[in-house]
């Protein structure tokens, strides 16, 4: 009796198991199909390629894009809800040798007159494809010098960080925890402390893309708590030959910390 019970609850909690899955990939496909739902605009965002026509297709309850023979252009497509009745903000970049890139003018064109045949009345699509949100770090980290040199500490925090953004997918949120964890997972450093050796507050800041700010980027802004990239996507702000801003970290050996601390 005990068997037949365990048998008959393993099977009900794997057909519900099965049931959700279904259901959640079933309720995709139909957001995907469903006329101008933001899912809607995604997906046919994700299916443009140069020089495609778009057409009603047989049935006429919706659109098919018809290739040119060209390559899909855009795997990188998200989408964000404005203060417009029936508005979105389409986020899309492009792919460059494993890159996350930013649009063309002329791609950028094409694909918004693209946009614009597949819109639907009353609906209000900004397309967005810009440049990544820059990164950069104040605070102090603590290392220990037995194990890495200053050099080397800064060289891992580079590297931990960098695999940080990468790991994130496109129009992730950002969350200030993961990135202190990112900077602990470095090897050597031992502590990450919530002040500079001068008191102040460290900080975590990221700068947006805006064509019209003076040098293209807005006034950082801090992460406090969780952030969305304004363009979808992360990068580290160039510095000389690196790929991330680290003139702004403190670095801290263990013995000066403790010596400091007491």
């Amino acid at each position: 009796m005990n068997m037949l019970t365990y048998v008959m609850s393993s099977l009900i909690y794997v057909f519900e198991n099965m049931h959700d899955v279904f259901l959640a990939d079933a309720t995709k496909v139909i957001n995907q199909r469903t006329n101008g739902t933001p899912q809607y605009y995604v997906f046919m965002a994700k299916n443009y390629s140069k020089n495609c026509q778009v057409k009603i297709n047989d049935d006429g309850t919706g659109l098919d894009v018809i290739s040119a023979g060209n390559p899909l252009l855009i795997p990188y497509a998200s989408y964000e809800t404005i203060n417009i009745s029936n508005g979105i903000v389409l986020k899309v970049c492009k792919d460059v040798n494993g890159e996350i890139t930013p649009l063309t003018t002329a791609e950028l064109s094409e694909f918004t007159n693209y946009i614009k045949k597949v819109e639907f009345v009353g609906a209000s699509v900004v397309i967005r494809s810009v440049p990544a949100d820059i990164l950069t770090l104040k605070m102090r980290v603590v290392y220990d010098e037995t194990l890495v040199s200053k050099e080397e500490a800064l060289a891992n925090i580079k590297t931990s960080i960098d695999n940080y953004a990468k790991g994130l997918t496109y129009d992730d949120y950002v969350y200030q925890a993961s990135i202190v964890d990112a900077i602990q997972a470095a090897f050597g450093v031992l502590d990450v402390p919530t002040t500079l050796s001068n008191g102040t507050r460290g900080q975590i800041l990221v700068q947006k893309n805006n064509f019209s700010a003076v040098g293209g980027y807005d006034d950082p802004v801090e992460i406090t708590g969780w952030y969305r990239p304004y363009s979808g996507y992360l990068t580290t702000i160039k510095n000389g030959s690196s790929t991330i801003n680290l003139n702004n970290i403190e670095l801290q050996s263990r013995s000066e910390y403790l010596m400091n601390k007491n």
